[in-house]
């Protein structure tokens, strides 16, 4: 520490001169010797007022902390030669030595034993060296006998020539919009730019190992000869301080967003595809509030249905547990839950009701029908920025999470790439659409939702991991509002609908033909539904096939069950079947029919008419921007 001498005059940085009068505990009084004004000071500020203090080099210690263990155990050694120079006591060995006897020895002579000592230790000593030393050690410690050398830190591209090195950057961000290539490439291109732009001015090259240590320099962070598209989106990042924003309310940010699987299925006509998973991710909470599975890309009616299910809990839902038994038949190797445990998880699933759902500017997710299924439960919607995937990265890391924890583990798995492909994995023992489907449920349901999450940590002990559960459960307690769920005439009401007549024998959808004892006084008649011929409205669940709803007269709906259950599984895609009373109108409307029937829920009409062609010139009508669909991270939690 620092002694001040109270007899001399103590400078402040303002340029003031002050003399020291007298002191009581931790506070000094001081006047002023050109005004002759007195103020009483805390010595804490004092040491920030006063000029000319020598400073005390407290960093010596924490830069020894961080040498290598050589060079710490080199001064730790010297240390203890020049503590028995001192106090004739060396702490590394045992009793003390005559030539070092302070009681009988001057200074110089235990410096000259000691330096006589260390040359025949094979050591190089010299007097003056030593006495540096001490007087070292006396002010600062042992971390002041470090050598400097350790502490140096020359900058790594000190030597570049300022052409070769603008060269350089100039080369390296012209790799921005290119197909990836390798170093070498970029060192060429280099020596012709500076030909090109020098001529015979131009410097010499370094080597290409020196090359090689400024391009890993140059492009740390950049991906210059990585992954095209991740460079490309890095390079779209604004030049600014990013802002860390924390959601601590479940729903008030849900990210929306769609991605191929790295996994084959069986389709319809028995061809493997790679199925397509669109997911509903709560940033507060990490929980998957609802997912879709399709086998060819979503449209707009399926994102309904998304909604449907996140504000709808399983147990409002229309029970699918005889279709479940038969999945899992068909599907012996798939584990899937018991009707009894996975009713036990259900009672525990989180219900998260989404305020706000960000989303990229694909047109299935900006059409009418989502549009005013939103609003119409008080859904904000907001879009994220053209070709920045960065907007919603936690479902895009989801996707990653997903096919590492569960994906990876099963039949079909085909890598995150070409190169990561096996062989003839098409061969394998596929699971359907539904087998997965209902899997993946049973997976969130139990496994994701109660799994520790990187991302979710108790703020005051950032130590702690918590699962979703755990995190949805501590928000749960501090939120006054109470969210109502949708019961199961709401989520059938939101559910894609077909038109049909009603014959002796039912309704046929899809060439499958549903039966209930309740149709009987809707047989062979005509709805009010001039528009649609007579026909009547026929509500379909395509992860359950064995059932379907037409709307009962008094209100309310009439379930429908699938007559010989067993032979019809496989249809999943509607807009692979065909119907031989499907006409293009029939198609059209199908697309539309959510909207009008969401709509007619809340008692609202659409804000654009259902017949109105959308204006191409609207903002919401932009074409995909085609970076943000299908991009998944594949780094660790």
């Amino acid at each position: 520490m620092t002694n001040i001498n109270t007899d001399d005059p103590i400078k402040f940085h303002d340029g003031s001169n002050h003399q020291f009068i007298t002191s009581s505990g931790s506070v000094i009084r001081l006047r002023n010797t050109a005004t002759g004004q007195v103020q009483d000071m805390h010595i804490a500020e004092l040491s920030q007022q006063a000029a000319g203090l020598p400073r005390t080099f407290t960093e010596h210690i924490r830069r020894f902390e961080t040498l290598p263990q050589k060079h710490k155990t080199a001064a730790m050694t010297m240390a203890d030669h020049l503590e028995e120079i001192e106090t004739g006591v060396n702490p590394a060995r045992a009793g003390r030595r005559e030539e070092y006897d302070v009681d009988r020895t001057t200074q110089n002579e235990r410096v000259a034993a000691k330096v006589q000592e260390l040359q025949k230790n094979g050591q190089k000593a010299s007097r003056a060296t030593l006495m540096r030393k001490l007087a070292a050690y006396r002010e600062h410690g042992t971390s002041a006998l470090a050598d400097g050398r350790a502490h140096r830190s020359d900058p790594p591209m000190k030597n570049i020539h300022p052409d070769v090195f603008e060269a350089l950057c100039t080369v390296i961000a012209d790799q921005r919009n290119r197909s990836t290539g390798t170093k070498s490439r970029i060192i060429d291109e280099t020596a012709k730019h500076l030909v090109k732009w020098r001529g015979a001015d131009a410097p010499s090259m370094p080597s290409n190992a020196t090359m090689y240590r400024y391009i890993d320099r140059l492009t740390i962070g950049k991906h210059t000869t990585g992954s095209a598209s991740t460079r490309r989106s890095l390079a779209n990042r604004p030049e600014r301080v990013f802002n860390t924003r924390t959601e601590l309310l479940p729903g008030n940010e849900v990210q929306v967003d769609s991605t191929t699987l790295d996994i084959l299925v069986k389709s319809p006509g028995g061809a493997p595809v790679r199925p397509i998973l669109t997911v509903l991710f709560d940033r507060a909470t990490r929980l998957v509030l609802a997912f879709t599975l399709r086998l060819t890309a979503a449209k707009a009616v399926d994102h309904v249905a998304l909604l449907a299910q996140a504000l709808t809990p399983p147990q409002n839902r229309p029970d699918n547990s005889e279709f479940r038994s038969m999945v899992q038949r068909m599907n012996a190797d798939v584990p899937l839950l018991t009707a009894d445990e996975r009713r036990d998880w259900e009672r525990s699933r989180p219900f998260v009701h989404p305020r706000c759902i960000v989303m990229d500017n694909g047109k299935d997710f900006i059409s009418e029908a989502f549009r005013a299924a939103a609003e119409m439960h008080s859904i904000d919607i907001r879009y994220s920025a053209p070709h920045t995937p960065t907007s919603k990265p936690l479902v895009e890391r989801n996707f990653g999470s997903i096919d590492s924890l569960l994906i990876q583990y099963l039949n079909g798995y085909v890598g995150r790439s070409p190169e990561f492909r096996g062989y003839q994995v098409e061969k394998e023992e596929l699971m359907d659409i539904y087998a997965l489907h209902e899997l993946l449920d049973d997976w969130f349901l139990k496994f994701w939702n109660h799994r520790p999450h990187a991302g979710l940590r108790d703020l005051l002990d950032p130590s702690i991991v918590l699962t979703p559960f755990q995190m949805f459960t501590a928000a749960s307690r501090v939120t006054s509002n109470l969210e109502t769920t949708l019961t199961r005439d709401d989520y059938i009401a939101m559910l894609p609908t077909k038109h049909r007549r009603v014959t002796d024998t039912g309704v046929v959808v899809n060439h499958r033909q549903f039966d209930s004892d309740e149709l009987g006084t809707l047989r062979n008649t005509l709805s009010d539904n001039s528009r649609r011929k007579g026909k009547y409205e026929v509500k379909l669940d395509p992860y359950n096939p064995f059932k379907a709803w037409l709307p009962k007269p008094g209100g309310g709906w009439i379930e429908c069950a699938l007559r010989n259950g067993a032979a019809n599984l496989y249809p999943h895609l509607e807009d692979r079947d065909f119907d031989l009373n499907d006409t293009d109108e029939d198609a059209d409307e199908d697309r539309r029919n959510v909207a009008a029937v969401t709509a007619a829920l809340s008692g609202a009409p659409l804000h654009t008419a259902i017949d109105t062609a959308p204006d191409d010139s609207s903002p919401r009508n932009s074409l995909d921007d085609g970076d943000d669909d299908d991009v998944a991270v594949y780094a660790l939690d």
